[in-house]
C-alpha cells in the first residue's frame, strides 16, 4: 500500500493488525474514525497503549468525536 501511495486506515482493524500496520508502514497510518476507548468502550476506539504508539514514533494522532457516546 505504501508503494501505491495509499493511506492505511486501521479504524476497523484488530489490535494485532494495528500493531503490524504501525510496525511495517513506512508512512504514517490513519485511524479515520476512532476515539479513545477510555472515554467510550466501542470496538472502533483505541486503547491508551495504541494511542501512544504513533505519538512515540513522532506521528500525529487525530481524536474524533465519533464513538464517544452510545447511539441515541
Amino acid at each position: 500500500m505504501n508503494r501505491l501511495g495509499m493511506v492505511i486506515d486501521v479504524s476497523h482493524a484488530s489490535d494485532d493488525v494495528f500493531d503490524q500496520a504501525l510496525a511495517l508502514s513506512k508512512t504514517p497510518i490513519l485511524a479515520s474514525h476512532s476515539g479513545p476507548k477510555a472515554i467510550f468502550d466501542h470496538p472502533c476506539n483505541l486503547d491508551d497503549a495504541r494511542m501512544r504508539k504513533p505519538a512515540a514514533a513522532g506521528e500525529v494522532l487525530q481524536i474524533n468525536s465519533v464513538y464517544l457516546a452510545p447511539a441515541v
